[in-house]
Parts: C-alpha cells; structure tokens; sequence
C-alpha cells in the first residue's frame, strides 16, 4: 500500500499519466505525417494502433525502436501496437521524431 499511497499523494498518478499521454499523441503526430500510414486507433492515451508499411517498420526497428507487430493487415503493410509510458525520455521521442522525419515523401 506504500506504493499507492505514493502514487496518490500530490497527484503523482496524474502527472505520470498527463506524461505517457503526451508522449502517445507525439508518437501519433510523427507517424502521421509519414505517407502510407494509416492511424488505425487513435492514441486517446497512451496507446496507438497503426497499419505501417513493413518497410517503415523495419526502419523503425532499425532505428532501435521496440513495438509490437500484431501481424499483416494486408500485403506489405502489419498492424502495429506503439505503446508509451509515464517515463518515456524526451530524447527518445526526439529520436522518434528524426526517424519519422527520415521517411516523410
């Protein structure tokens, strides 16, 4: 109970949540803006399902990048589940943002 209590006191679970959100709406912002994609389920947290072209996958990969691909939704693209969370580092996302950056038309 020490852990929940800790969580509850000054609104630390609110604050670790406004945060893995925050981080789930960048993830979608940069995937978005890469054609091809298609935002299956919007991130309304900190969770986001997307159809991503398997060589977009592969880079994202490549780049170090860990999600779970869910399988093929059709031929060349898989349904991928990106998921963040109260502590994902701002230089991760900054990361996230230069590999998206990388696959924009």
């Amino acid at each position: 109970s020490a852990q929940l209590a800790a969580s509850l006191a000054d609104d630390l679970w609110l604050k670790n949540a406004r945060s893995a959100n925050a981080a789930g709406a960048r993830i979608e912002a940069a995937l978005s803006a890469i054609g091809g994609v298609d935002i299956v389920h919007s991130a309304e947290g900190n969770l986001l399902f997307a159809a991503l072209p398997t060589p977009i996958c592969d880079h994202l990969e490549g780049e170090g990048f860990r999600f779970y691909r869910m399988g093929v939704v059709q031929e060349g693209s898989e349904l991928c589940r990106f998921v963040a969370s109260y502590d994902t580092r701002a230089d991760a996302l900054v990361h996230f943002d230069a590999a998206c950056e990388k696959l924009r038309d």
